[in-house]
């Protein structure tokens, strides 16, 4: 090739980035204004909505110039009209002000600019047709959203797709601020991979990789049909602790003598390093913070490979071994423990004599609190209180059996569903109002487990006088949920309602407060040990002292 050809070539290759990348801006600002315009004028609730959107999406491919684009905004903002305008007076502190920073866009002409700003600050009154409140504690209610069917067929629909899921999410989202990265580089980062997502899987993969951005532990994905993608699960479980990840239980197989062992130490797997290896996994889990993502075990056994090769570490030295895959999701063998189970109820320890109370809070039930259950209260000085696990909605009857004054634990930042990126903050109901109150200590166990309606127990048992919460950290994902409909059935989830204590410290994403963090070590693995069991039985023979 000659230089004349290779610098035509250049050029050429030159003016196709630039266009795909002008494509791309468009895109973005045209599902931006559209979104804003959705939520903020009455005409779009009146109308079908995304047509609009999906008729523009040709044109907006082919849009050669910024005079041709400008014309799109016209006719869409065109589209919906005059406006009877409402002085908004919404304070700053009650804002979230990054969800309006796409307007200082600079492909958005001066004109539009300031006909979107005026619109923003005289939002008129009105019901808006997409979105309203939950039924039981105002978290937003998304409406009249078509799930598309074999939306993967249609680039326009997968255009949609993220482009609703990013409004939504710029609105109405309750931890807006806390999200890590920069919402409007999420858009850009994520719309390429939806455009070509051709095939039902790689779509509900990007619908996972989208959720995983917002870091709550409830934005999983949901789908009445089932996952479109046909996962295989590694033959064995593991546990992720300080000191690496451990293989904690290999299935067995009569036709397949698998050389690795419990206890082994994970190198790698098909060459990627296990810390790799977590992070490639972490971008596609609905995890709330670190911790809570690479406890789950779960989806790391997750491959489509039909076989992996992985590496582990056992006294000094290096194993290798090809895994074939299957479909079995569970491998524990029927009546296999590994670890002790206590049931609610009241113990003597056999070290140093002393009794104490015991509550499985997954197990625990309102109707548990009985008398003879009240009566034997009385008898000990320490209760263990095990939130381990999802409760039974019990925090306020076992509130007034513990705690003696009525105390607000927690309260409420909800979206106010009339001004778009404007939110409320409101108290939550108070806890206690015992006669008399459990006067001894109260011990409460936490771990990543701990998730949802159980950290929101937590904060509630947490203001008993003698409490003390001892484990590691939570999975920071509290507040009702709300799901968005997407295409081919599948819906996502997110934290509808942002739950912070008192105090205003928020409990999504950095979970509830622990006065004693404990982390499972391998030694605690190795023994079959919990760890945090012991630690608390420990402080209660101490107090004997």
């Amino acid at each position: 090739m000659n230089k004349i050809q290779l610098f035509l070539f250049a050029l050429l290759f030159s003016f196709n980035s630039i266009s795909q990348t002008n494509t791309q801006s468009n895109l973005i600002t045209y599902g931006q204004v559209w979104g804003f315009l959705k939520y903020f004028h009455p005409k779009p609730s009146k109308m079908d909505w995304d047509q609009v959107l999906i008729k523009d999406y040709d044109r907006l491919k082919l849009c050669g110039s910024q005079d041709q684009f400008d014309q799109i905004l016209d006719d869409l903002i065109s589209t919906c009209g005059d406006y009877k305008p409402k002085k908004r007076n919404i304070e700053e502190y009650l804002l979230f002000t990054e969800s309006m920073e796409w307007l200082e866009n600079s492909s958005i002409s001066i004109r539009h600019r300031e006909e979107l700003n005026r619109l923003f600050k005289n939002k008129p009154k009105f019901k808006n047709a997409y979105i309203s409140k939950g039924v039981f504690s105002d978290n937003p209610k998304l409406k009249n959203e078509i799930n598309y069917p074999e939306g993967h067929k249609t680039e326009a629909i997968r255009y949609l797709v993220i482009t609703r899921y990013w409004n939504i999410i710029n609105y109405f989202c309750p931890n807006r601020t806390i999200i890590p990265q920069n919402w409007n580089e999420v858009y850009a980062e994520q719309l390429p991979r939806f455009i070509a997502a051709e095939t039902a899987q790689s779509l509900e993969l990007c619908i996972r990789y989208l959720s995983s951005t917002i870091k709550d532990g409830h934005g999983f994905l949901g789908n009445k049909s089932g996952s479109a993608i046909d996962y295989n699960y590694l033959p064995f479980y593991c546990s992720n602790l300080a000191e690496g990840t451990f293989i904690d239980y290999v299935k067995s197989d009569s036709l397949k003598n698998y050389s690795i062992q419990r206890l082994d130490k994970i190198v790698s797997i098909d060459g990627l390093s296990i810390e790799n290896y977590w992070t490639e996994l972490s971008k596609r889990l609905a995890a709330s913070n670190d911790y809570y993502a690479q406890n789950s075990t779960f989806y790391f056994r997750q491959t489509l490979k039909d076989s992996v090769t992985i590496t582990v570490e056992r006294d000094g030295t290096l194993i290798t071994e090809t895994l074939h895959a299957t479909k079995e999701i569970g491998l524990f063998p029927k009546g296999a423990v590994f670890q002790n189970k206590r049931k609610t109820g009241f113990y003597i320890d056999s070290i140093s004599n002393i009794s104490f109370g015991y509550i499985d809070m997954g197990k625990f039930k309102r109707k548990n609190i009985t008398k003879r259950f009240k009566d034997s209260l009385k008898q000990v000085d320490h209760l263990i209180i095990d939130s381990r696990n999802y409760p039974n909605w019990t925090i306020f009857a076992l509130g007034r059996t513990l705690i003696k004054e009525k105390t607000v634990f927690a309260q409420f930042r909800k979206m106010n569903l009339d001004f778009p990126s404007a939110y409320v903050y409101e108290e939550a109901r108070k806890i206690g109002g015992a006669r008399k109150g459990y006067e001894g200590k109260v011990y409460i166990l936490v771990d990543y487990m701990t998730m949802s309606q159980a950290e929101y127990t937590v904060m509630g048992l947490q203001q008993h006088p003698n409490a003390l919460t001892i484990g590691g950290q939570t999975a920071g994902a509290d507040g009702d949920v709300s799901p968005i409909p997407m295409a081919n059935g599948n819906k996502v989830f997110f934290s509808g309602l942002g739950v912070l204590y008192p105090d205003g410290t928020d409990a999504q994403q950095a979970g509830v407060k622990r006065d004693i963090e404990l982390a499972r070590s391998f030694e605690d693995l190795k023994n079959l040990k919990d760890h945090t069991f012991q630690a608390t039985m420990e402080l209660i023979r101490e107090s004997k002292e």
